[in-house]
This record gives C-alpha cells, structure tokens and sequence, in this order.
C-alpha cells in the first residue's frame, strides 16, 4: 500500500530556513511564509483576495498588511466582520489588533473601535452583518482599505 499523499507533502516541505521565533517570543512581529507571501504580491493591486480555511491565520495576514501604511497620516483602514461578537468577544478581531498595533506606538479608543497610529493613520472596526448597516454608517465614506474578515 503506498504512502497517503498528505504525508508525502508534508515529508517534501523545505523547514531548514524556519523561525520559531514569532511563536516563543511575543515581542516579535513577523508573517507566516503563505502571510508574507501575500503582503510582498500586491504592491500595487487595488483589489486583492486572500482566501484559505478557518484558522490558516488569513485575518492575521490583513493586521499586518496595514503596517505597510501606517506612517501615511492619510490612510484610513477598516476592519469588518459580520457581528459585533466577532470583533469584541474573546480572541477577537478588536482585541487581538488592539494588543499588535499597541507595540508599534498606536492607541486605541474602545468606544469607537479606533486605533490610530502615531502617524495620524487610523484603523477601524465594525460590523456588516445587514445590508442596511453598510447604507447606514458607511455609504458615502471614503476608506483607503477595506478588510473583509470571514462575512
């Protein structure tokens, strides 16, 4: 009987050049290779896609493309997720960006759900569960990024 395909991947990935140091310091910022991959490949893409499946660090992977611009005082970033919950509740969306964006200088407004940058740059959050909640807080709004996170 030959060998199950998924163990023969696995036996062929090339970890000589692998840094477990993301994962034992928590001081360190630093992508996955698929992450990184990503924020190197869309330089100048005006619309970009990123997909994969639930816990493959896809929303992680928008957090630190926002680094890419935070000392532009201009830029204006917004995070959506379909429900509140999903931003505020335990290992959320607002926590888990409030706590990586607070080592790089930025502050955080919990009311508003905005973290700004020491360059002026800011972040937003919220949530798009309903047609009507983008008509409502957002038609008309000019973002310079917009992040989808699992709607």
């Amino acid at each position: 009987m030959s060998e199950p395909l998924i163990k023969q991947i696995i036996r062929g990935i090339d970890v000589s050049n692998f840094d477990p140091t993301p994962y034992t310091d928590p001081n360190v910022i630093r992508p996955l290779p698929k992450q990184e991959e990503f924020l190197l490949s869309h330089n100048n893409a005006q619309i970009t896609f990123y997909g994969g499946s639930a816990g493959s660090a896809k929303t992680i992977g928008l957090m630190y493309d926002v680094f890419q611009h935070v000392h532009d005082p201009n830029f204006e970033c917004i995070f959506f997720r379909r429900t509140t919950k999903q931003l505020r509740g335990a290992g959320g969306l607002w926590g888990k960006c409030s706590s990586l964006y607070k080592k790089i200088g930025a502050t955080s407004k919990e009311v508003e759900m905005k973290i700004t940058f020491p360059s002026g740059a800011t972040a937003r959050f919220s949530h798009l569960e309903h047609d009507k909640d983008a008509q409502d807080n957002h038609q008309g709004l000019e973002y310079s990024a917009v992040k989808l996170c699992g709607l």
